[in-house]
């Protein structure tokens, strides 16, 4: 049905999905996964035979409709489908076929199956024959001339076709054809679809289903491929006159995206371009992959620059060792790790989740944020070397969020918080509200790893777990855009911290009371007007701001991602300020480069833009820092500032200023203004206000500014 919506509404990119999911999808419903064995076996052929009947049937059907685009799923793994059907007709006429003990996907049916542990074929409806034989041999006997004895019998057998509550059927009125005559192509052969990455150890290996011109049954003579560092291009051809629907590049670099696609080529012409396939060779900031403990089957790890994709085995991450398939990287010190679990996945036993481990050892402490069976979330911990697993405090996800108590119906987020010895847990329908896991102490070394795991408590079968927006101290997922370097800003909380909690809630309450014509937002430097004596500013604070109305909401330590926060959960609701001062970005110095943080900034601008319409906006340049120009991280701020500088270019109602040079004596930092070479003294403040004053008192729409 997705493939046919996709063809009527002409959209690409959704029929490049669903014929990426009919070869290489999570579930019992892609080709390898319903047709589990080159002899035709089915997955569900120890169940009952019209339960395999009906997965076949389907399958042609969608291989019908593949086809006439020019896409033959028809031939994909040496006819495949065909096996199918034969193995099947073969059954049920009476004979004989090879039988391997099987576990499904779902881990629900087959040798070991947690519903049906079904060790045999199955007896049930055999000799029934649903009306869905016509179609396929009809294609592969009259279309591509390729014997199909069974079904041949079957279709003779059935003839004329009829229909039935599951299929369609009418396969002799409507696929009946005469044995075809070979024909000269008139026609370029199809698009070619079903783009497939694997990484290997000499880079990329590419695979893509056969293209086709279905009126005349010409398959494709050749194929080109194409390649861009850039979703948009310019695209390089990198390989030409490839006879077979796969390619493997081995001039990929380590940890770089790549885009690739793909044009089919006969006597004729040539096809348009296929739909872009994104791919990297390797995992990228730092992550690796790996099996961690016994398995059955190995895993593997992909990214393609928005997804990590993970294939893993395993008994379980539980007991006194764990067993399953690791995307990771290293770590120190505190930190979080965030992400987002994206359905669907093979089974409901699967356990998806974020992870910090102090090795890689099976049995080693690890705190995770896992979904466990049946969709709840919980802090699962091992707190020393071989001990026991504890899972803390389980909440149900929720009904609107699983289907049947089977499926996950929507994308999850998890949250892992290292504090010092301190791991906390969350889990959000949203990735904006979040539910409290519980804390637990272990003490784990300061160097670890922080990673997503892919567990599918089965037995030599995988598992498929997708997971997007990862964000480690480290990396993020880049934006969507493809843009590497432009990580988009993502609101975050201070969740270990009580008192940043405890701040963020009397800026609230405070605004709440109405009343305030001046903001201040920021972090530390800003902070400490509230501060007393002379090694903070609210003796100046008082002089100059509190009776314009002024509120601080700026708090210590504070980067960019922490104030997008509070701005969206309600330090500005229900105000309307006359101006609203903003410097932030001095602490995104160490987890952040400056195009990030520029960027940031701004869109913390365009938040205050939107929920404040009326109020006028002053950003400040981050100040400098550190003893002079060598300081990196007054290097990193003043190229923040030379990124925002034109912030306020294109409204009326920004406006930018870089105050920095009033704490400075040339390079150098005069210290008896910021002694320690980030916060400004109380001389510092008065520096800083009187410096600021002209351009206040002018926004504030004042006539007379506030004398020294």
């Amino acid at each position: 049905t997705k493939m046919a919506i996709a063809i009527f509404c002409n959209d690409r990119q959704l029929f490049e999905t669903t014929v990426r999911y009919a070869i290489a999808g999570a579930g019992n419903g892609s080709i390898p996964h319903t047709i589990v064995s080159p002899s035709g076996q089915c997955q569900e052929s120890s169940r009952a035979q019209h339960y395999a009947q009906l997965g076949l049937g389907l399958l042609a059907c969608a291989a019908e409709v593949a086809w006439n685009q020019g896409v033959d799923l028809y031939g994909w793994r040496d006819n495949r489908i065909l096996a199918g059907f034969e193995y099947c007709a073969k059954y049920g006429l009476g004979e004989d076929v090879d039988y391997q003990p099987y576990l499904d996907r779902t881990g629900k049916y087959g040798i070991g199956g947690r519903n049906n542990p079904y060790t045999k074929i199955s007896p049930a409806s055999r000799g029934n024959f649903y009306p869905i034989f016509e179609r396929p041999f009809n294609h592969y006997v009259k279309r591509r001339r390729i014997e199909a004895p069974y079904s041949a019998q079957v279709v003779t057998k059935k003839r004329p076709e009829g229909h039935s509550g599951d299929h369609i059927g009418l396969g002799t009125l409507t696929h009946w054809r005469p044995p075809f005559e070979t024909a000269k192509t008139t026609k370029p052969p199809g698009v070619p679809a079903g783009l497939i990455a694997r990484t290997t150890r000499e880079g990329i290996r590419i695979t893509w289903v056969g293209s086709v011109e279905p009126d005349s049954c010409v398959d494709a003579q050749s194929y080109t491929v194409y390649r861009s560092t850039d979703s948009s291009g310019p695209y390089q051809k990198v390989a030409t006159q490839i006879s077979s629907p796969g390619y493997h590049d081995t001039n990929a670099n380590s940890g770089t995206l790549y885009f690739y696609t793909i044009t089919a080529s006969n006597e004729t012409g040539t096809s348009a371009s296929s739909a872009k396939l994104a791919a990297s060779s390797g995992l990228p900031g730092g992550f690796m992959s790996m099996d961690v403990g016994k398995v059955g089957l190995p895993g593997y790890s992909e990214f393609n620059g928005q997804t990590f994709t993970m294939e893993g085995e395993g008994h379980d991450v539980g007991g006194t060792d764990d067993s399953f398939h690791f995307a990771y990287a290293p770590m120190t010190g505190d930190g979080t790790i965030t992400a987002r679990v994206v359905r669907p996945m093979s089974s409901q036993w699967t356990k998806p989740g974020v992870m910090m481990r102090e090795t890689l050892a099976a049995d080693s402490r690890h705190a995770s944020v896992l979904l466990l069976p049946h969709w709840s979330g919980a802090l699962v911990t091992r707190s020393k070397k071989g001990g026991e697993t504890t899972t803390n405090k389980a909440r149900h996800l929720g009904e609107k969020h699983v289907i049947k108590k089977n499926r996950l119906s929507t994308p999850y987020w998890l949250r892992l918080i290292r504090f010092r010895n301190r791991f906390t847990g969350y889990m959000s329908a949203d990735g904006y509200n979040w539910k409290d896991l519980g804390s637990v102490e272990i003490p784990m070394a300061q160097t670890f790893y922080v990673g997503l795991p892919a567990c599918s408590q089965l037995n030599k079968v995988t598992t498929t777990v997708t997971y997007d927006h990862v964000s480690i101290p480290t990396w993020r997922t880049p934006p969507s855009d493809g843009n590497e370097d432009l990580i988009a800003a993502r609101p975050e909380p201070r969740w270990h911290k009580t008192p940043w909690f405890e701040r963020h809630r009397a800026f609230n309450a405070r605004v709440k009371k109405g009343n305030v014509d001046l903001l201040m937002i920021g972090d530390s430097i800003t902070h400490w007007w509230d501060k007393e004596g002379e090694s903070g500013g609210k003796k100046i604070w008082d002089q100059y701001y509190a009776k314009r109305n002024a509120v601080n909401l700026a708090i210590s330590g504070d980067r960019t991602e922490h104030v997008l926060w509070r701005l969206e959960n309600g330090n500005i609701d229900g105000i309307s300020p006359k101006l609203a001062i903003l410097m932030i970005g001095t602490n995104n110095h160490s987890s952040s480069p400056p195009e990030v943080t520029a960027r940031d900034i701004r869109l913390i601008v365009g938040k205050l833009r939107i929920k404040l319409p009326k109020t006028k906006i002053l950003v400040l340049g981050i100040f400098p820092r550190g003893g002079n120009d060598d300081d990196t991280a007054r290097q990193k701020n003043m190229k923040v500032n030379k990124l925002i500088c034109n912030i306020g270019d294109e409204d009326r109602m920004i406006h930018y200023r870089d105050i920095g040079a009033t704490f400075l004596d040339g390079r150098r930092m005069k210290p008896d203004l910021i002694p320690d070479g980030t916060h400004p003294n109380q001389k510092g403040y008065a520096a800083w206000a009187e410096a600021m004053e002209p351009i206040v008192s002018k926004l504030l729409g004042e006539t007379n500014p506030v004398a020294k």
